[in-house]
């Protein structure tokens, strides 16, 4: 396949284990975007064509170590009455068929999470073309056995929930879910069995609503997470809020956020999905205020994120506190052809390599992923001491946003200069590939030891220094 990245450099884009772990703060303004999965259309995965099924990829968790990442198709082929499908996905990967390693036929999950064993949790909205109906479904890593369901009805009282969340409070193992029909919140107090077995649940706490408390000025909600200090928030695409509230349902808060879908945190951020916005907002954790909104970079990422017109981006996941992981439902490549996926006969070179993967059609369903690059752009950086002079090279990866270097230089314990008063200009400005470079330093003097360093030159003003290299001129 191809993997093709962006990095993006303006102002401003988890469903969990256990409780959101404390994970260092993203920086929303110095991002790179990839696609870490998408629906390959032209290819065959467990014995089932992709060229209509899955799509409308909505919900979204990590496994809880990190490794593998679960999809929920809001449309899948099951069978002539069944809809849905949910996927795990190996993240060391890259290629999309190969990166498919189980699939769950039947359930759409809306919304998806995960505890700190490994199970699955899955909200289903819908109770009459879905395998298990409505309700919360938890089943094993490997989606091959229910292990428990807390079913729709009189109960647990849920009637069409599409937000799940998981967490560890005292020890014991805690869902909370939000359900459109009620604008509530619920709170169900999980037994635990031998293995992954569960045995039970019941509805407690939130301040004696007995596991339900009631949202005012709730009007659809959807997702729901709990943050490191371990306030529950939720996402309401119908009134446009984000919420926040205590554990304990006291302290109930909102701020405005425009088609308010998912959410997911760093250890001071929370990241809210804009669902036909397209965008993603960032939230300071202490006082719901507005730190920055990112939008990916579709053209270069040479995606089409509105498809067939109502393309959204839906389910956040946050790993490790640097990857954002994000679904653009609905979503897919550009112009009716793709450079992504496998080389097979629907391409322009069947036999590889190819420069466009599928050239009749669109692949589907993006999962893009976004992350504070290390070493940002530069893919190698090495100074060489040769006869007459020091030689500095340099390869980027990308340069996207990029607008050129400064070289810098150091000796002993004497501050650092630059040696370049007009900017190296980048050689490919704006575009997905990276070049090579090479500066010479005639000024060093021999039997002298400097230490360089390169900095990188963004739109907008920022910039970013590579490793230091230190070499002795003889």
């Amino acid at each position: 396949m191809k993997f093709f990245f962006a990095a993006l450099f303006v102002g401003l884009g988890l469903t969990l284990g256990s409780a959101a772990p404390a994970h260092a703060a993203i920086n929303p303004n110095m991002l790179a975007w990839w696609v870490q999965y998408l629906i390959d259309q032209s290819q065959t995965v467990n014995g089932k064509s992709q060229a209509m099924y899955p799509r409308d990829n909505r919900g979204l968790a990590l496994s809880p170590d990190g490794a593998f990442l679960y999809a929920g198709y809001n449309s899948g082929s099951a069978g002539p009455t069944l809809r849905g499908e949910i996927r795990k996905i190996d993240l060391s990967k890259a290629d999309y068929t190969d990166a498919t390693v189980a699939i769950l036929s039947g359930n759409r999950g809306k919304a998806l999470a995960t505890d700190d064993k490994g199970r699955v949790y899955m909200a289903e909205g819908s109770d009459t073309d879905t395998l298990d109906g409505s309700g919360i479904h938890i089943y094993n890593a490997n989606l091959t056995t229910k292990l428990f369901s807390l079913g729709a009805g009189v109960l647990y009282g849920l009637t069409k929930p599409e937000g799940v969340a998981v967490t560890r409070e005292s020890g014991a193992l805690v869902v909370y879910a939000t359900d459109r029909t009620t604008d509530s919140l619920y709170r169900f107090v999980l037994t635990e069995g031998v293995g992954d077995a569960i045995s039970g649940a019941t509805l407690s706490g939130l301040d004696g609503n007995d596991g339900v408390m009631a949202i005012s000025g709730a009007s659809d909600m959807r997702g729901v997470e709990v943050d490191p200090s371990g306030k529950i928030w939720m996402a309401d695409i119908g009134a446009d809020l984000v919420f926040r509230v205590n554990s304990d349902g006291t302290g109930l808060v909102s701020t405005s956020v425009t088609d308010a879908f998912d959410l997911a945190f760093d250890d001071s951020q929370a990241f809210v999905t804009q669902y036909a916005q397209r965008t993603i907002t960032t939230l300071k954790q202490n006082d719901l205020s507005s730190v920055a909104t990112i939008a990916p970079l579709w053209n270069a990422l040479r995606l089409d994120p509105t498809g067939d017109s109502d393309g959204a981006l839906s389910g956040i996941v946050i790993k490790s506190g640097s990857q954002i992981f994000v679904t653009n439902e609905n979503g897919q490549t550009e112009n009716e052809k793709s450079t992504y996926g496998r080389c097979d006969a629907n391409s322009d070179n069947p036999g590889g390599p190819c420069a466009i993967t599928d050239q009749y059609y669109d692949d589907n369903e993006p999962i893009l992923r976004a992350q504070v690059p290390t070493a940002l752009t530069l893919a190698s950086f090495e100074a060489r001491a040769k006869k007459q002079i020091v030689a500095l090279h340099w390869d980027t990866a990308s340069e996207i946003n990029l607008i050129g270097f400064r070289v810098w230089r150091a000796q002993g314990k004497r501050a650092r200069r630059n040696l370049t008063p007009e900017i190296i200009p980048a050689k490919n400005i704006g575009q997905i590939n990276g070049a090579a470079y090479v500066w010479r330093d005639r000024q060093a003097k021999r039997g002298k030891t400097y230490t360089y360093q390169i900095e990188l030159l963004y739109a907008g003003g920022a910039s970013e220094w590579s490793e230091p290299q230190r070499v002795t001129f003889k």
